[in-house]
């Protein structure tokens, strides 16, 4: 009876740092590009491409594209004026 008591401990002991590395690796932080003034829509796609989902590029105020550029359905990214203006 005291080794299954022991087992079922280490069992859970186990299964609560296996829970613990899963929930640490998931933990993903955001990074923020920032897209300086003058750059190109071929600099917003570099951007784009070499974002990771939940990363924000910034563009800088008074800058249009007339190019589409390209954002792929599994990246989650935002994009947005650095004076948080859409």
């Amino acid at each position: 009876m005291l080794k299954l008591k022991k087992t079922r401990i280490m069992l859970c002991m186990v299964l609560s740092l296996i829970l613990s590395i899963s929930v640490m690796q998931m933990t993903v932080f955001a990074a923020t590009i920032i897209l300086p003034p003058g750059s190109t829509s071929a600099d917003l796609q570099t951007a784009i491409n070499d974002a990771a989902s939940g990363d924000i590029i910034e563009i800088s105020e008074n800058m249009t594209f007339s190019e589409m550029v390209r954002v792929p359905s599994e990246k989650e990214i935002t994009i947005q004026s650095t004076s948080g203006n859409n």
